[in-house]
This record gives structure tokens, C-alpha cells and sequence, in this order.
């Protein structure tokens, strides 16, 4: 006969340790990060083994089943808006193309973590292929036009 000690204690265990095991309560945006670290190094480009920036987050965001668009402009405008106070792990970074009086949007990143006033970020630059880069830099200070949150 089994004790109801036993039992009770292995419903305990059970429901204590299934949420860790269960891949839907993995964090999403840190799932694209690690995808996304893994081509750090890789050229910029539009041929096998190389990404341009959209091309980049798209491919990112396709490791972990998720379909958005493909250009930049159409990733500025997909998911939803947050502030750069909100943003976490995963959002995309959205900028203005090298010519930053357009305002219209032209260049696009993974976030990959914030610290204190400063968005670190991930993205295909056309001078040095897949690199971290953050909004502290004069060049994209100027340029950020906003976060898209695409996953929970």
C-alpha cells in the first residue's frame, strides 16, 4: 500500500519542477538573443552565409517559429510599440537608413539587453557584418526611431 506522504510528495515535486521543463515557459526574446549571438562575426550581405539587417532579424526571429516581414520599413510597423524604458531582450530596434533626416525607417536590430540609460543590440552593419552595437553611440543615437515587441 502507498502511503499518501509519498503521494503528496510527489505531486509536490512534479509541480514544482514541470514549469522548468516545460519549453513554453521558456523567455522567447532571450531564445532570439542566443540565435542571434551565434552569427556574431558572419558578413553583411545578401548572398549564403551573410544577412543584411532586416534579412538578419527575420532569420532570428524564424528560430523560434516566429514569421515577420522581411524589409525593415514593414518590421518597423509590426508587433507593437514600446518604450525604450519597456524594451527587453528580443525587441526589435528600429532606426532611420543612413540618410537620418528620412524618418523613415531603413535599418533594424535585436535587442539583446538594457543597463541603465544604454540599449545594447545586435544587427547586420554593411561596414562589419553581425556585431553588437548600443544607442549610446553618436551615430545611432541620432538615428533610433523606436522598439517593436513581437513576443511576449
Amino acid at each position: 500500500m502507498i502511503k499518501t506522504s509519498s503521494i503528496i510528495s510527489f505531486v509536490i515535486a512534479v509541480w514544482i519542477v514541470q514549469p522548468f521543463q516545460n519549453p513554453t515557459h521558456v523567455d522567447q526574446g532571450v531564445l532570439i538573443v542566443a540565435f542571434a549571438k551565434e552569427h556574431l562575426g558572419k558578413p553583411y550581405g545578401n548572398r549564403a552565409g551573410a544577412f543584411d539587417c532586416s534579412g538578419f532579424v527575420q532569420h532570428c526571429y524564424k528560430s523560434i517559429q516566429v514569421e515577420i516581414p522581411r524589409s525593415s520599413y514593414k518590421q518597423s510597423l509590426f508587433g507593437r510599440a514600446v518604450t525604450e524604458a519597456e524594451c527587453k531582450a528580443g525587441d526589435i530596434i528600429v532606426f532611420t537608413g543612413s540618410n537620418q533626416s528620412s524618418k523613415k525607417a531603413g535599418h533594424t536590430g535585436v535587442v539583446s539587453h538594457c543597463h541603465q540609460d544604454t540599449v545594447f543590440f545586435i544587427h547586420s552593419s554593411s561596414s562589419s557584418g553581425i556585431r553588437y552595437d548600443h544607442t549610446l553611440s553618436d551615430y545611432y543615437k541620432a538615428r533610433l526611431l523606436g522598439f517593436r515587441r513581437i513576443v511576449k
